[in-house]
């Protein structure tokens, strides 16, 4: 039976009727800075993000490369010597670490299992293979795609700053020291086939479970894996930074899932839904779903918030309850749920508050999911509050971005 309670005045992290109607949130949607004064509504303040821009990217690449570098550096499992490009002056390619098996392990937990599927790949078809990056996102390129990398590694950095802020600053995904094995890699290749290939030789390993339960990779053939994510410079084009922060953030999730509970896949919601989050916070737009890749003329537009407002001022049959999001798996997500998905999860985020520490709701959800209670019934638990309310909730919100 869902609970029909409201949560306690301690926790205002739901919206519920025995609140004020004329209530809000205020937010900043760039810097996600909430201030309570009642509910409904966590309106979204827009904020044009020009002239400090160029400052915060410095900031994140002296904060990304700069004292991460210390803290991440650990040694590589092995080093085969590899010259650095020419054609690229930061950040300096370093060797591939990869270990001293004679065969690559079919289990992708860690990192070191993917780097050692991508070097075993890229030996066996002679491509060649280089790292880029000192921070806890790295990037390997297999092929030389020529392609400036500085822009995309900062930003998926910034990603993995902000996932570990929004669940609580608890390590979740990686320990703040991380070891080798810990590092996230996002792998580049040239041609969208080359990424196909390697993943026909995971699954024939039965190392790579397609998303959805299915093999998207012929038509989406980019994909995250266990700290770390796959795709072709034909394929991301000239949206190599949003990309980067959306496999981020897919990863992560997907390594946290992975790790809590016997490769079981992360839910959508958290997975699809934050990478889109990330992209918006981080990016200021959101181009890279897979929806996107299928069909990217009806996708993107320049604010999802002003696409959902219009789903939600319809009468349409399109509109979805909380529950039906929660529960919706990768692989019967189009246009209208995958933006509405985003928009639960990006209310589910702002709700959490950022509370660090283990009172952390977003992460208190993650958990519960993680442990095999359904999404609908963790954030039931969490936030004390049923599909109905949570509901009216999020759409009234939704409604005033």
């Amino acid at each position: 039976m869902r609970s029909a309670s409201v949560l306690a005045p301690t926790l205002p992290l739901c919206v519920l009727a025995r609140i004020p109607s004329g209530a809000h949130f205020a937010m900043d949607r760039n810097h996600d800075d909430v201030t309570c004064s009642g509910i409904p509504g966590l309106r979204r303040s827009r904020r044009i993000f020009g002239s400090i821009h160029l400052a915060s990217i410095v900031w994140a690449l002296t904060m990304a490369l700069g004292p991460m570098a210390a803290a991440s550096d650990a040694p590589p499992i092995a080093v085969p010597t590899i010259a650095a490009p020419q054609h690229q002056p930061v950040p300096a390619s370093q060797s591939v670490p990869v270990s001293n098996s004679s065969a690559p392990d079919a289990n992708l937990n860690t990192n070191t299992r993917m780097v050692e599927w991508i070097v075993t790949s890229a030996q066996k078809h002679g491509l060649k293979l280089r790292q880029w990056g000192h921070g806890r996102v790295r990037f390997i390129t297999v092929d030389d795609p020529a392609v400036d990398l500085t822009e995309a590694l900062t930003l998926a950095n910034q990603c993995m700053i902000k996932m570990e802020k929004i669940t609580g600053d608890q390590d979740t995904f990686i320990s703040k020291a991380p070891t080798a094995e810990q590092i996230f890699y996002l792998v580049l290749y040239n041609t969208r086939d080359e990424v196909i290939t390697l993943s026909d030789e995971l699954q024939a390993q039965h190392a790579f479970v397609p998303l959805g339960g299915e093999n998207l990779v012929p038509k989406y053939p980019t994909y995250p894996l266990p700290h770390g994510g796959v795709g072709s410079l034909e394929q991301i084009g000239g949206t190599l930074p949003e990309w980067a922060v959306s496999m981020t953030a897919e990863a992560m999730m997907e390594s946290f899932f992975t790790a809590r509970s016997n490769g079981k896949l992360a839910p959508s919601w958290l997975r699809e839904g934050l990478a889109a989050d990330m992209q918006q916070v981080i990016c200021e737009r959101i181009v890279w779903t897979l929806v996107a890749i299928q069909d990217k003329p009806a996708i993107i537009s320049n604010d999802w918030y002003v696409d959902v407002h219009k789903i939600m001022a319809s009468h349409s049959s399109s509109k979805m309850t909380a529950d039906e999001l929660l529960s919706m798996n990768v692989g019967e997500l189009f246009r209208g749920p995958y933006q509405q998905l985003w928009s639960l999860a990006t209310y589910m985020r702002l709700l959490a508050k950022e509370q660090i520490g283990p009172l952390n709701k977003l992460r208190q959800i993650m958990d519960l999911v993680a442990d095999g209670t359904s999404s609908p019934h963790a954030v039931d638990t969490v936030l004390r509050c049923d599909d109905g309310q949570l509901t009216s909730a999020w759409r009234e919100w939704a409604l005033e971005q």
